[in-house]
């Protein structure tokens, strides 16, 4: 079974901005951040360094449904966020919020989502990605293709671009396109190490 990735972004904020609205979504959900080192070693946060206007936050803990924490900052700082997950290696997903309204949502997996995941369209919904963003959206577009577990050998969207697009890690080169940078090695060990303990 593969890794998850859990990551998410939000637009124009200082990082102190953001990690107190973090501790605040954490409280309210029975946990603190920390700086020491709790026994459980995937009670990991990380806030990178501002790219792009963008602050960026990445999440080992797999209970915590980061995603509406995005979704709030996004309505109570009235700006862009995004959340978007890697899971077990398998495939990707995305949530985008503008202002509190929720933009788009897409599976690289459709027939991996239940009855409970189901949202009006997890198509990607390109044509609003591209308005809001101000980008081409024959530019982003072919990333949004379903895949299924056979899925393989179907190459590069662009040629400078990291990973195949039937590789779940496509998800960030997607999102370099919007100009949301995933943290690259030189930055892993950069970003901000916190942790959550159960209050």
């Amino acid at each position: 079974m593969g890794v998850c990735v859990f990551f998410g972004a939000v637009q124009g904020l200082d990082n102190e901005a953001v990690q107190r609205d973090l501790e605040e979504y954490c409280s309210s959900l029975g946990y603190e951040l920390v700086k020491d080192k709790p026994a459980h070693h995937l009670d990991r946060v990380w806030i990178y360094s501002q790219k792009n206007g963008w602050n960026r936050l990445a999440f080992q803990q797999q209970e915590i449904e980061w995603r509406k924490f995005f979704e709030e900052v996004s309505k109570t700082r009235n700006t862009k966020a995004c959340y978007s997950m890697i899971y077990h290696g398998e495939y990707w997903q995305y949530w985008f919020y503008a202002h509190g309204k929720h933009l788009a949502a897409l599976c690289s997996r459709p027939d991996e989502l239940g009855t409970e995941d189901l949202v009006d369209d997890w198509t990607g919904n390109p044509a609003e990605l591209a308005r809001v963003f101000g980008v081409d959206s024959r530019v982003i577009k072919p990333y949004l293709a379903s895949m299924t577990a056979e899925s393989s050998g179907l190459g590069k969207v662009h040629p400078a671009d990291q990973a195949d697009l039937e590789d779940p890690w496509v998800m960030t080169d997607f999102l370099d396109k919007l100009g949301i940078h995933y943290p690259d090695e030189s930055e892993i060990d950069g970003g901000k190490t916190i942790y959550l303990r159960s209050l």
